[in-house]
C-alpha cells in the first residue's frame, strides 16, 4: 500500500515534474515500512522477513523499494529538504523567483476561450499540464495568447530566476522539481513569448570594444602613414626634379659660356 500510494502520487506530479515536494510523505512512509521489516525483532521476525523478501525469485519488495529509492536518489530530491523535512532555504528562494515571473508572464497572456484557435492553450497545457498540487505550476486551462510585450517588461525579472538557477546548479545537484520548472519556464519564455535569451557579459562587452577601437586606430593609423609616405615620396620626387633641371641649366651655362 504505501509502494502504491508513492507510485501513484509520482504518476500525478509527474507533468510539471513536483514529486520530490508533493509525494514526500509517501515516500518516507514507504521507507519506514521497509525498514519496519528488515528490522523487525522478535520470535517471528526472521520468519517473516523471509516470507516477504526472499520466498519468490521475482522478489517484489526488495525490487520496488529499489526502484522508489533509486528514483528519489536520481532525482536528487533531498536537494530540496533541510534537516527536519523543511523545504531548503535553496528551494524556497527558488519559489520566489518562479512565482514572481510566472505573474510576470500571467499580465501578458489574454483568454481567447471564445476562439477556435487553440494553438496558444495546446502549448501552454503541453508545458505546464492542466494542474499541479503543488502549487507552483498551477493553470486553469484558460486559452492563452502571448503578448510579445513580456520580451521587455519580464526581462528583469525572468533573467533574476536564471540567475538563481545558475547559481544552484554551480553549487551542485538541484532537486528535479526546480530542474523541471526551469526548463518548463523557459520554453514559456520562448515558445509562448517567442522571446530571446540575452546576457550581458561585461568581459566579452570590453573585449568586443577595444577589438573595435584596435580596428578603427589602425585603420586611419594606416592611411594616415599611407597618406604621409605618398607626400614624402612626392616631396622627394620633386626636389630630385627641381636638382635634375638646375642641374641641367648649370650644365647649359657651362658649355655657353
Amino acid at each position: 500500500k504505501r509502494a502504491e500510494a508513492f507510485v501513484s502520487c509520482m504518476l500525478t506530479t509527474a507533468k510539471p515534474v513536483c514529486f520530490c515536494e508533493v509525494c514526500k510523505s509517501q515516500y518516507v512512509h514507504l521507507m519506514q515500512a521497509y525498514t519496519n521489516i528488515t528490522e523487525r525483532k522478535g520470535d517471528n521476525s526472521l520468519g517473516c522477513r523471509t516470507l516477504l523478501l526472499q520466498s519468490d525469485r521475482i522478489q517484489a519488495v526488495d525490487r520496488t523499494h529499489l526502484f522508489v529509492k533509486t528514483l528519489w536518489i536520481d532525482s536528487s530530491c533531498k536537494e530540496c529538504y533541510k534537516r527536519g523535512g523543511n523545504l531548503s532555504d535553496e528551494a524556497v528562494t527558488f519559489y520566489e523567483y518562479l512565482n514572481n515571473t510566472k505573474e510576470c508572464f500571467a499580465l501578458f497572456l489574454t483568454d481567447v476561450s471564445d476562439l477556435d484557435n487553440t494553438t496558444g492553450i495546446s502549448v501552454f497545457n503541453w508545458l505546464w499540464g492542466a494542474s499541479s498540487d503543488s502549487g507552483h505550476g498551477d493553470n486553469s486551462g484558460t486559452m492563452v495568447v502571448a503578448n510579445q510585450t513580456a520580451c521587455t517588461a519580464c526581462a528583469d525579472i525572468y533573467n533574476n530566476l536564471k540567475t538563481y538557477y545558475n547559481f544552484l546548479v554551480n553549487k551542485g545537484s538541484v532537486c528535479a522539481d526546480l530542474v523541471d520548472h526551469m526548463n518548463i519556464t523557459r520554453s514559456e519564455w520562448g515558445a509562448i513569448f517567442h522571446c530571446r535569451d540575452y546576457e550581458f557579459n561585461e568581459e566579452e562587452s570590453v573585449v568586443i570594444g577595444a577589438m573595435v577601437l584596435l580596428i578603427f586606430v589602425s585603420f586611419y593609423g594606416l592611411n594616415y602613414l599611407h597618406y604621409f609616405l605618398s607626400a614624402q615620396s612626392n616631396a622627394e620626387g620633386v626636389l630630385e626634379e627641381y636638382e635634375h633641371q638646375e642641374s641641367k641649366a648649370c650644365a647649359a651655362d657651362f658649355f655657353f659660356n
